[in-house]
């Protein structure tokens, strides 16, 4: 991944309503260059605002946010539920979540490494 796109994603992490729409996936999914790069972003940008005004009066209003925030997390912790409960049958049991924890903690070894490596480029 070229620098230029790896600090744009990072930087849109950081933006929570953005970051609960999936940015980085939608965006490096797609071979762009910068200029595209920067429409693309605008793209999503505006789609997500229109999804959050909820009342189209050209302003998120904080009940909007709040409620779109909530609604996003509601959708994102079902998700991770559901990846978490292995055996489907409603609950995560200690093992299942030791599991978790263990993949997530090699995952974050790999970030770490990857972002080790960047800042030595």
């Amino acid at each position: 991944m070229n620098k230029i796109k790896y600090v744009l994603l990072c930087g849109l992490a950081m933006v929570p309503a953005l970051a609960h729409a999936d940015v980085s996936t939608k965006v490096m999914s797609q071979q762009l260059d910068f200029a595209q790069l920067q429409a693309k972003l605008q793209e999503i940008s505006d789609e997500e605002f229109n999804k959050l005004d909820k009342d189209k009066d050209g302003n998120i209003s904080q009940e909007e946010y709040i409620d779109y925030m909530i609604e996003e997390t509601r959708k994102k912790s079902a998700e991770s539920f559901s990846q978490l409960d292995t055996n489907k049958d409603g609950k995560i049991s200690k093992e299942e979540y030791n599991e978790f924890v263990n993949k997530a903690t090699g995952q974050m070894g790999k970030f770490l490494k990857m972002m080790q490596e960047q800042q030595q480029k």
